[in-house]
């Protein structure tokens, strides 16, 4: 059995050059057309079960697409650890390029390497093998991992590839 996989990146946001992956951040002013776009995009598709991440920014707009969306703690962006909130000015560019030089492997302070979300989006992606199809609305990282994961891509070159907000990506697992 193939099951069909959209995974659908959350819409703007209204903060710019911060750094955010797990705290809630506020959503832009266009999220009521950005929304309509992505669902006359799944409109079409039929029955599906629908995940969400924790983050309120990905809650609202499963909300908008679905009746129910089941949490999954499994789709949270990457854990940027004491980074997170704080302007990329303010990590500064030594801390960023110790990180960058190895991301896969190395973790900001408190937070999880790429390695750990590739570890966590892997098995959430073994999990859906049990449904038909399956609309996942998450963030950038999840979905640059879940591509690399599903297309046989080096974590290291995942990077390539770019997940715009209010995407849809669609796989088959």
């Amino acid at each position: 059995m193939t099951t069909e996989l959209i995974l659908v990146r959350h819409t703007r946001v209204a903060v710019a050059g911060v750094c955010y992956g797990r705290i809630n951040v506020p959503l832009a002013d266009s999220f009521d057309a950005e929304a309509s776009q992505i669902k006359a995009q799944l409109a079409d598709m039929g029955e599906a079960v629908y995940y969400t991440s924790p983050a309120q920014r990905c809650q609202v707009l499963a909300q908008h697409l679905a009746s129910h969306a089941q949490i999954d703690p499994r789709l949270a962006e990457m854990d940027f650890g004491m980074w997170e909130g704080m302007t990329w000015d303010a990590i500064g560019e030594p801390a960023i390029s110790v990180w960058a030089n190895d991301f896969v492997n190395l973790q900001p302070p408190q937070g999880e390497s790429y390695l750990q979300l590739a570890q966590r989006v892997g098995a959430f992606l073994e999990d859906m093998a049990q449904h038909d199809r399956v609309v996942v609305v998450t963030h950038a990282g999840v979905i640059r991992v879940a591509h690399a994961l599903l297309n046989d891509i080096s974590l290291v070159d995942s990077f390539a590839f770019q997940s715009e907000c209010g995407g849809v990506y669609r796989y088959d697992l």
